[in-house]
């Protein structure tokens, strides 16, 4: 895999809807990054990352009606919690009906923290983080949740390194009872790749695997 292979791969090729302008009243259109989209009952529900000045960030929702060509005025649906310092990053959102789970990394080490509410929002993060840098396989940062809700459970993904030289990987587990329970590392970067000469070369992913994004099928 890699290259033209990816990240489509056997499916079909992704359309170009054009360049999208979002607008609110509490950021600039410049000032948004990191957009996960989920498609609720025909309506594209588009949260990204906003910058609103105050080195915190926010969680803001755009919502479309005409299969994403363009979106409402945006409204905040989760503000950085005052108790916790650094900056949000890399949202994610999975519902199960009208019940959502927001999952997004705070803090120097990433940590990972949860929200809930419906898919309009508000979201209400819970008290503690659901998942701190405690293995050596993290102790170099955590980053870019990707969340799935289950009826029984909730699955979390998201990007580990030991170390700020090392490379990442991708660490999955789940949250059952309000704990969670990790399976540790489900995809690392290859090595040992050689061409069809057996010759060594570079492995398209050494550098490391970042963001994961898993959707139900």
């Amino acid at each position: 895999g890699g290259g033209e292979n990816l990240p489509n791969r056997g499916i079909n090729q992704y359309d170009s809807v054009g360049t999208l302008t979002l607008s609110s009243s509490s950021a600039s259109p410049g000032d948004y990054s990191e957009p996960t989209a989920l498609l609720i009952d025909s309506k594209v529900y588009l949260y990204v990352l906003a910058d609103t000045g105050n080195n915190q960030g926010s969680i803001m929702l755009f919502i479309s009606e005409d299969n994403g060509l363009s979106f409402s005025s945006g409204s905040e649906v989760a503000a950085a919690p005052d108790t916790v310092p650094g900056q949000l990053k890399t949202p994610c959102v999975s519902c199960l009906g009208q019940q959502c789970i927001l999952a997004a990394t705070m803090g120097e080490f990433g940590a990972i923290y949860l929200a809930d509410g419906p898919p309009q929002g508000p979201f209400l993060w819970r008290s503690n983080p659901i998942v701190e840098a405690t293995e050596d396989y993290e102790t170099g940062g955590i980053r870019s949740p990707s969340v799935i809700v289950e009826e029984d459970a909730i699955k979390l993904y998201y990007a580990a390194r030991s170390g700020e030289d090392s490379a990442y990987s991708i660490v999955g587990g789940e949250v059952t009872g309000g704990a969670f329970e990790r399976w540790g590392p489900v995809l690392s970067p290859s090595t040992g790749c050689l061409d069809s000469s057996g010759n060594a070369i570079n492995c398209w992913n050494e550098g490391g695997i970042f963001d994961p994004e898993v959707k139900l099928a």
